[in-house]
């Protein structure tokens, strides 16, 4: 039993252990040639392209901003409407007795339990 236990705890910690380690560094490819020593390195910065001649004016800048009006005060909460009345309650005299026929809104009678 407690192989079995102990086998199951390592298949469960084997992927843990397995992500947790960084892959070995990949191999050069020898179908890929090496980059020559002498060769000129890349140009840093490319030129940048010259503005078209019939392009637009950039829009003049935005008249600045205006103070905000103030905010309006808060309306007052109305006041909640009064409570009615409960609904009046039949009293139990109205009802019959409670039978085997009838159960639903039935009086007990005294002497019965």
């Amino acid at each position: 039993m407690k192989t079995i236990l102990m086998a199951a705890a390592a298949l469960i910690a084997m992927p843990a252990f397995a992500q947790t380690t960084p892959p070995p560094p990949p191999a050069p490819d020898a179908a890929m040639p090496a980059p020559p020593a002498d060769a000129p390195p890349p140009p840093a910065d490319a030129p940048a392209p010259p503005p078209a001649a019939d392009a637009p004016p950039p829009p003049p800048a935005a008249a600045p901003m205006a103070a905000p009006a103030p905010m309006a005060a808060p309306a007052p909460m109305a006041a909640p409407a009064p409570m009615a009345a409960p609904a009046p309650t039949a009293s139990t005299t109205n009802y019959p007795y409670c039978s085997k026929t009838v159960t639903d809104s039935c009086r007990e009678r005294k002497g019965r339990k």
